[in-house]
C-alpha cells in the first residue's frame, strides 16, 4: 500500500479518545499548513494529544488548510488513488487504528513540507 519501501505501522486510537471532554491545552501557539512536496498522494491523519482532529489526502503540489499549531501528524503514501481502502480500520469497541509510515510534529507559523517528516 505504501509503495515507498517503508514499512507501514499502526496508530491505535481507543474509543475513550473519541468522546468529547475537556479540551486539551494546545501544545503550541500559532498555525501551520502542510505542503505535499513529494510526487505521490499522501494521507494525513492529525491529532492533538490523543484527540483525533482530521484525516485527509494531499495531492502532489497541494497545500492543506491552515490549522492550529501543536498537532502530531501521521503520513501514509497512497499509490493507487481511488482504488485503495482507507488507512483507518474500525474495531468492535468503537475505536480505530490508522496505518502510517511516518509521524512527527509540525512546526508553528509556517508551511511544513511533507518530505521533512520522512
Amino acid at each position: 500500500m505504501t509503495g515507498t519501501g517503508m514499512d507501514a505501522k499502526r496508530k491505535t486510537v481507543p474509543l475513550s479518545s473519541l468522546s468529547e471532554g475537556t479540551p486539551a491545552e494546545r501544545s503550541s501557539s500559532g498555525w501551520y499548513k502542510l505542503y505535499n512536496d513529494t510526487d505521490m498522494h499522501v494521507s494525513i491523519y492529525r491529532q492533538e494529544w490523543d484527540k483525533p482532529k482530521s484525516l485527509f489526502i494531499l495531492a502532489p503540489g497541494q497545500t492543506s488548510s491552515e490549522y492550529e499549531a501543536g498537532h502530531e501528524i501521521y503520513i501514509l503514501w497512497i499509490t493507487n488513488v481511488g482504488t485503495e481502502s482507507t488507512p483507518i480500520t474500525w474495531d468492535s469497541s468503537g475505536g480505530f487504528s490508522c496505518e502510517y509510515v511516518q509521524s512527527g510534529y509540525t512546526q508553528s507559523n509556517q508551511v511544513n513540507n511533507v518530505s521533512s517528516f520522512l
